[in-house]
């Protein structure tokens, strides 16, 4: 059912493509695997993206557009990939699995789009429905998240390392989206500068190579997070992520890095 639905969901996308004489007269094939991330980037930011089997995954920042995704895959049938840019430009790629990868990074020109989503014109007039939207989605997201800073704290999975604690409190289904509340405590002398935080569902392990998969999970809000967790203080934030069930053999890491530093604070919840 859920592959019906996605070949329903990319022929409707084909069938409002405007496509004219454009660059890409036969189509690239990207390939992928499950323990390398292969990066795309776009002229402009990525609006839509979409892919034709659940062998392949696309992430992409949904909460603020940025010019490139990353790629992954396991093993399985081919498929391929459908990128919409803000723009209303439209990517069309062939995509194969491969245990063997040449190239990790696809810098993508704007003469290489196949067509457009929409006329100019439309995107124009559609322009401020779409902001309108998205504002009420972020105005969601924001209050929720403030709801959910108001609960008691839980306990779902902590690491403790060098005088810092990082804690995973709350895991929140609501609606589409899973929220994530977190704890970062500072005890350890030195402040820590908040890097990135990486969310990925894994498999197997990481001993054994073969059998081991990282997934990651596209980020479609933060709410609160800190620049700086000074000394002695604590901190408390929100992730939101789009909605995902974990399989029988699967677990959740989140990763948070130190900017400017070395440190690394690293849980798993099963």
């Amino acid at each position: 059912m859920i592959m019906h639905l996605k070949h329903i969901c990319l022929c409707s996308l084909v069938l409002m493509l405007s496509i004219g004489a454009y660059g890409q007269n036969t189509l690239d094939t990207l390939y992928a695997n499950d323990y390398k991330n292969v990066a795309l980037f776009f002229p402009s930011p990525i609006r839509k993206a979409i892919t034709g089997h659940q062998n392949f995954v696309f992430t992409y920042n949904r909460d603020h557009e940025a010019h490139y995704g990353l790629l992954q895959a396991t093993p399985g049938q081919e498929s391929n990939l459908l990128v919409i840019t803000s723009d209303e430009s439209v990517y069309s790629y062939n995509l194969a699995y491969s245990k063997d990868i040449s190239r990790y990074n696809y810098f993508i020109g704007p003469d290489d789009h196949v067509g457009r989503a929409r006329p100019l014109y439309e995107t124009k007039n559609k322009s401020y429905q779409e902001k309108d939207a998205l504002t009420q989605e972020k105005e969601s997201y924001q209050r929720i998240s403030e709801i959910l800073l108001t609960k008691k704290p839980g306990r779902l999975a902590v690491r403790r390392k060098k005088g810092m604690l990082f804690r995973l409190e709350h895991m929140i289904y609501q609606g589409k989206q899973v929220y994530f509340v977190f704890q970062i405590r500072n005890r350890s002398g030195i402040d820590f500068e908040v890097d990135t935080l990486d969310l990925n569902i894994i498999s197997g392990s990481q001993k054994k190579r073969t059998a081991y998969q990282e997934k990651p999970l596209g980020i479609s809000y933060v709410y609160n997070r800190p620049e700086i967790v000074k000394k002695g203080k604590m901190n408390r934030f929100v992730y939101v992520v789009p909605k995902f069930v974990l399989g029988d053999k699967e677990r959740l890491q989140v990763t948070l890095y130190e900017l400017n530093g070395n440190r690394l604070l690293s849980l798993i919840k099963p």
